[in-house]
């Protein structure tokens, strides 16, 4: 099915938009040492509008030192002027001219650098993602790509240069893979391993979820439900993944803007913990409790915990210090201290004790709080 045909039934449906999608100003980058090309967009799924492009040139004949210090102070200010919500660039792609690839490659840190220094989240794509998310078909010809940028934008022409057009077909890859569908409410006619099959209108939606969400979806087959949700745009197809809480879909795209952290990894991760547990981890430090979802190393599980220290803090802190102290009394004598103490002499971490410990009633002696602990922990 192609994204127009997806539209149609949606609005067949007229589904209220604005009370369920939120706002998102998206940026758009094309880099190149000569040309940066650039585009920014307000994306309301499933509308979209314009709101600047252009591009920033550099003068041939310059030092390339000088040329990547133009790049970084203007896209610094255009960052200021239009505050992106997120930043979409192009994968670096080397062709057979290798001198070229390597300028581009030059201005795509000073690019990357620039989003980062002004926290905003950056998102890449293959130019067969934005073909696939813009046109439907992941090997469109240029020119298909261009007349459907103007279309959805609805601007008279084809932007120019062609760099800014190619700037805003990322920004409208980056909408349509993060902001199709805010959120999918209707009858679970299916939950299995990995899968959930939602009916909303009489069109079932197949979305990947985490064990995490399928043991909360547990039982309700044939009930309704509502599950938040993100779209994958691949180079050969577009995967949906449904989320039971905003904290879960939330953190599964703090994970895939992580280097090296996919889709598939993030679920991982997922059905390993909480959103809670998963930033209790991050915020502590806890890298060996990330590491043991399948599929993650040490070195990921360190990176991770690296990159999303910050974001964490932010978003999460309130949640992840009621994981780590709720039902936790802080006398020294009480039993659920003991055995969080215990547990640590055994080489558990802060987090993997409280997370054990969680729910536990503080009556319990100790020996029965450990053993309950130590089971639930070695599922």
């Amino acid at each position: 099915m192609t994204i127009s045909a997806l539209y149609d039934i949606i609005n067949r449906y007229n589904v209220k938009w604005e009370g369920v999608c939120r706002r998102v100003i998206i940026m758009g980058l094309d880099p190149g040492l000569a040309i940066v090309g650039y585009g920014v967009i307000e994306y309301r799924a499933p509308r979209f509008r314009t709101l600047a492009y252009g591009a920033v040139t550099t003068p041939a004949h310059t030092p390339v030192p000088d040329r990547l210090e133009l790049i970084f102070n203007d896209l610094s200010s255009l960052i200021d002027m239009y505050r992106p919500d997120d930043i979409a660039v192009e994968e670096l792609f080397f062709n057979t001219n290798i001198t070229t690839g390597i300028s581009v490659a030059e201005a795509r840190g000073v690019i990357l650098l620039a989003a980062k220094k002004k926290n905003v989240p950056i998102f890449e794509y293959t130019p067969l993602q934005v073909k696939q998310a813009v046109v439907g078909y992941g090997l469109a010809e240029k020119r298909q790509v261009m007349d459907m940028v103007r279309r959805l934008l609805k601007l008279k022409a084809v932007p120019r240069p062609d760099d800014a057009a190619d700037a805003l077909a990322l920004a409208i890859c980056h909408a349509r893979s993060a902001n199709m569908y805010y959120y999918i409410s209707g009858e679970l006619v299916l939950a299995e391993p990995n899968t959930a099959v939602v009916d909303a209108g009489g069109v079932g939606y197949k979305m990947t979820v985490s064990g995490n969400t399928l043991g909360k979806l547990a039982g309700k087959n044939g009930t309704k439900v509502k599950l938040f949700t993100h779209l994958s745009v691949r180079e050969d197809a577009m995967e949906l993944y449904g989320f039971a809480s905003l904290e879960e879909l939330s953190v599964f795209r703090m994970l895939v803007s992580v280097s090296g952290v996919g889709t598939k990894s993030a679920v991982s991760i997922l059905s390993l913990m909480s959103p809670e547990r998963f930033a209790a981890a991050v915020m502590t430090g806890d890298s060996k409790a990330i590491s043991k979802a399948q599929g993650i190393g040490a070195k990921t599980a360190a990176r991770i915990v690296l990159e999303l220290k910050d974001k964490v803090g932010k978003e999460f802190a309130a949640e992840a210090s009621a994981v780590q102290t709720e039902d936790f009394p802080e006398t020294g004598g009480s039993n659920l201290t003991e055995a969080t103490n215990a547990l640590m002499v055994l080489g558990y971490t802060r987090a993997e004790a409280v997370y054990g410990l969680k729910g536990a009633s503080p009556d319990a002696d100790i020996e029965t709080l450990i053993r309950c602990a130590l089971a639930k922990l070695m599922k």
